[in-house]
């Protein structure tokens, strides 16, 4: 707010899962004209709105909420184009379309990055997830957006390197990392193709996931770009106002805040 000359006050709250309806009617009440939402509240918080954009409906979970002019609240997802603003800062617009890609999880984020993905057009996009049956309910919900090939499969087939071997993009989006907690996957050691990975956690910057990877010589990018881009786009939803600033600048100064 203070790069843009912004007045106002922008704070975390550590919400327990079994006050998070609390937490939210308490935001409502005082009156606040808006807030993000992070992991893992982002599905639960449909429940709690008066309205939501296109992009939120479809992907099923909203991360940033905007009080409407004339009351209630409005539910935005910023996460599918502040992931692919990333990839394109990254990667300087390496080629989605026609590309192979694997997605690990199936929660909210994953939802974002795959609506992001599909409207790309890859060749084929895997979801892998602990629970199947979410990979399937995910599989499902994404292949009504478009023609890509899409399998759902269950995450020990990360434990192959063949089946990793496959693939030119590979994005990391459960939270089990965080904090540096360990995903178990095995890339080749020469793999057939370039191979790009984007672990969507930032702390720690450099993830055991991300580390694996760079061993096999993959390009890697963890969560900080994505957090950026999402968090510029939130920001024009709260003032209606672009934050004009180099954004290799910003993320040097957001590197130091999360250290």
């Amino acid at each position: 707010m203070e790069l843009a000359h912004e007045k106002g006050s922008y704070v975390p709250f550590e919400v327990p899962s079994e006050r998070f309806s609390k937490a939210v009617e308490g935001l409502y009440e005082l009156g606040v004209d808006g807030f993000n939402v992070t992991v893992p509240y982002k599905e639960r918080m449909l429940e709690h709105l008066d309205a939501l954009s296109h992009e939120a409906r479809t992907i099923g979970a909203v991360n940033t909420v905007v009080r409407l002019v004339g009351g209630g609240y409005l539910g935005h997802n910023t996460d599918a184009q502040g992931f692919m603003a990333a990839l394109d800062f990254g990667f300087g617009g390496a080629a989605i379309g026609g590309s192979r890609i694997l997605v690990v999880g199936a929660g909210g984020a994953a939802r974002a990055v795959t609506y992001g993905l599909i409207r790309q057009r890859p060749g084929l996009l895997v979801i892998a997830n602990r629970t199947l049956e979410r990979a399937r309910m995910l599989k499902e919900a994404a292949s009504a957006l478009g023609p890509t090939i899409i399998e759902a499969h269950p995450l020990d087939v990360l434990l192959e390197p063949e089946f990793v071997g496959r693939f030119d993009w590979i994005v990391q989006t459960a939270s089990a990392e965080m904090g540096g907690g360990r995903l178990d996957i095995r890339f080749p050691m020469n793999p057939p193709r370039p191979v790009r990975a984007v672990d969507l956690v930032y702390h720690p910057p450099l993830t055991p996931f991300l580390k694996a990877a760079k061993r096999a010589g993959a390009s890697i990018q963890n969560g900080l770009p994505m957090l950026l881009f999402q968090g510029l786009l939130a920001f024009w939803l709260f003032f209606g106002k672009k934050v004009e600033k180099n954004h290799r600048l910003l993320l040097e100064a957001l590197e130091k805040r999360v250290r």
